[in-house]
């Protein structure tokens, strides 16, 4: 799964996409979606990204837990037949620590040279 995840952010390298979640931790099972944290200030860029290359999507607002953190975006889509959770935050969040909750720990995730190294560490 982490080889699919990192074959998606790349392909969405423009929106600065992190790997988060179960994929990350290498706890996913079977089932698990794979759940990317992209950032920018321009979600209809990433709409058009995905329309104008056949990729079907859903579109939901998902509001976080942690009272720190706005609502955000959530596209999701499948890639490989593995469904994949884009959550969009704005750019300038991309320097903040997210929390799952106020009183839990930071949401752990990796970026694009990251998620590569832990894909060539697996083979």
């Amino acid at each position: 799964m982490r080889a699919i995840a990192l074959e998606v952010m790349r392909a969405l390298s423009d929106f600065r996409p992190y790997l988060a979640g179960s994929v990350l931790k290498g706890t996913a099972g079977r089932y698990a979606d794979i759940d990317l944290q992209l950032y920018t200030d321009d979600l209809k860029a990433l709409e058009l990204y995905l329309l104008n290359r056949a990729i079907p999507y859903d579109v939901a607002e998902r509001r976080p837990v942690s009272e720190e953190v706005r609502p955000m975006e959530v596209l999701r889509l499948e890639w490989a037949g593995v469904p994949v959770n884009l959550y969009v935050y704005p750019s300038n969040d991309e320097r903040r620590t997210l929390k799952a909750s106020p009183t839990a720990r930071v949401i752990e995730r990796a970026n694009l040279s990251a998620v590569a190294e832990l894909v060539a560490s697996d083979a």
